[in-house]
């Protein structure tokens, strides 16, 4: 049986509340659960200002769940590793957009979205006074979707308007590691020892939510980054002179975002037993140990021109 637990503070004017399961219903509006604790990063819960709508699958979880079972994606390996040895190349990605466009996805019953129900039903962080406001994590250019669902996997959603304020937008994700906004910014409200722990952890994790956005005749530098290339396959077809390397790749339909490349790949297109619908490239590499390391692909090849081009 569901039950909850008052706690009243009437020196901070806080209310706490221990729940299990459901969410409590008070006066036409609901909270949701939180103990306070003296460690650093605790939370407080502060009653929200929605009305109270019928009891379905909490944000978080439902979050959870599509990262596992949707968005989280396995990849080609990224250096030919050996496939009888240990491989430590990151395999996996999360398809971004539709992890960005689930964010401002709108609850058919009450028209908010689900950052803005996500903050409702989340406690309020000790080290605040008043929820983070939704605004701050959706504000057009400097949004935050990506970062937060990273510390949201890794138990630290509390800590999302300390990166805010470090500028860890998710634009900026893939830049040079200068953390020194962030280290302050952490300090303030956790342990010392944890602040480089939280700091590492985020930037090893960051990159599967960095998936190159592949467009049509791109060419881009991938020299000095860990970005991960979006290839369910990829096949080593020749190489060219001992500088540069073509490959037959393979991208899930519904990775591709650009419309003039999703245009150019419909012929390619074909049902793949383990990732679906994928369309068909090639992909020319440079050797990466030049200076003008470059990484071009070439869209309109096929697989029958890819045969003769590398015969």
């Amino acid at each position: 049986m569901p039950r909850a637990i008052y706690l009243s503070s009437t020196s901070k004017g806080l209310w706490l509340r221990k729940r299990y399961h459901l969410p409590l219903v008070c006066a036409s509006y609901h909270a949701y659960p939180a103990i306070r604790s003296s460690q650093p990063g605790a939370h407080v819960t502060m009653s929200g200002a929605y009305p109270q709508q019928p009891t379905s699958v909490p944000i978080r979880e439902e979050f959870e769940d599509l990262l596992e079972s949707q968005w989280t994606r396995r990849v080609a390996c990224q250096n030919e590793c050996d496939l009888n040895k240990s491989c430590s190349c990151q395999r996996k990605i999360v398809h971004v957009h539709a992890l960005q466009a689930w964010w401002k996805k709108r609850v058919s019953e009450s028209g908010i979205t689900k950052l803005e129900r996500f903050l409702h039903e989340s406690p309020v962080p000790i080290h605040l006074s008043l929820p983070v406001k939704p605004t701050r994590i959706s504000k057009s250019g400097q949004s935050c979707f990506c970062t937060l669902s990273l510390l949201l996997k890794q138990g630290r959603d509390h800590l999302i308007d300390r990166f805010c304020e470090a500028n860890m937008y998710d634009d900026y994700l893939v830049r040079s590691e200068n953390d020194q906004i962030l280290r302050r910014q952490l300090a303030d409200v956790v342990q010392r020892g944890e602040v480089e722990v939280i700091i590492e952890d985020f930037h090893k994790e960051k990159w599967a939510y960095c998936p190159l956005n592949l467009t049509l005749d791109m060419a881009v530098n991938l020299q000095g980054t860990k970005v991960i290339l979006p290839f369910c396959s990829k096949i080593k077809l020749s190489s060219k002179g001992g500088t540069a390397s073509v490959y037959w790749v393979a991208v899930q339909k519904d990775l591709v975002s650009d419309n003039a490349l999703a245009l150019a790949l419909q012929d390619s297109l074909y049902n793949d037993d383990e990732f679906g619908e994928v369309s068909r490239l090639t992909l020319c590499e440079r050797n990466k140990l030049t200076p003008s390391s470059v990484t071009r692909w070439c869209s309109n090849l096929t697989a029958s021109t890819i045969s003769e081009t590398s015969s």
